[in-house]
């Protein structure tokens, strides 16, 4: 795995030149009214996190009671939420370190291994760029073993369509999945041999129009029909067949209640 995490908004939440930063964090902590005499330092602090010039104040405050007299600071365990990935559990970097406009902060890894167990521990990918929406996800986790609807982004790498159709047909769910390809070949593949509901071709939601049924095959299907298009209509209604045969016929040229002359008519184009 990478070593270090890339400073992922230095430059927009907070200024990227080591200097300006520095000062910045020192004026607003010199600006911080002093604690009350007779105050203790706080084992935790919850302070606002966004940037600089709306927080940086209030936060800056509730730093500054760190200055207060107390047993030496060893250990500093940093928490925040995912704002864009429901997660159940913790996320933890996959870094060895965090790199800062003021220097590289080094992260416990050994503090990290015991944080909870590995089946709800989800190691985010260190690349700035994913925002923490991608997860170096594997099948034994939560996340994975269960049907999450929302803006959840679950990813786990396969080197070849073999293993990927493997992976898709191996889970209990099959609402609906997508490949992205220019072969004509893998496409045709995928879709003949993946055992899901709805199939993508170059589309990210394979959701089809209302005149095909929605819905996915397995544990993503309850009851055995689905709510839209022909099968809607027997999802909502009961059906009744009606069989019939007229043994008496009326004709122009015969009175209301005569049988017919008995006889074998069959129908002709003419």
């Amino acid at each position: 795995m990478p070593a270090v995490r890339p400073a992922a908004v230095a430059g927009m939440f907070y200024p990227e030149a080591p200097k300006v930063l520095s000062a910045e964090v020192r004026s607003h902590l010199g600006r911080s009214e002093r604690p009350a005499e007779g105050s203790t330092r706080p084992k935790a602090l919850i302070v606002p996190h966004a940037g600089y010039c709306y927080s940086g104040a209030v936060a800056a405050s509730a730093y500054a009671r760190l200055s207060l007299e107390g047993a030496p600071i060893r250990r500093v365990v940093l928490a925040g939420p995912t704002h864009r990935v429901p997660v159940r559990g913790l996320t933890l970097p996959s870094a060895r370190a965090f790199a800062t406009p003021l220097g590289t902060v080094e992260l416990d890894r050994d503090a990290l291994g015991f944080a909870l167990p590995p089946a709800l521990a989800l190691l985010v990918s260190v690349s700035s760029r994913d925002s923490g929406a991608s997860l170096n996800v594997t099948r034994d986790m939560e996340v994975y073993k269960n049907e999450i609807f929302g803006p959840v982004l679950v990813v786990l790498r396969v080197d070849s369509l073999d293993k990927a159709i493997e992976l898709v047909n191996s889970n209990p769910y099959a609402n609906g999945t997508a490949i992205f390809t220019e072969s004509g070949g893998a496409a045709r593949r995928f879709e003949n041999e993946v055992q899901v509901g709805m199939v993508g071709i170059n589309v990210p939601i394979p959701v089809p129009v209302a005149f095909y049924s929605f819905g996915g095959w397995k544990n993503s299907l309850f009851g055995d029909l689905h709510v839209h298009g022909a099968e809607g209509v027997k999802f909502y209604t009961r059906t009744k067949v009606v069989t019939t045969r007229w043994p008496n016929q009326d004709t122009p040229t015969k009175r209301l209640g005569d049988t017919p002359a008995p006889g074998l008519h069959m129908p002709t184009l003419g």
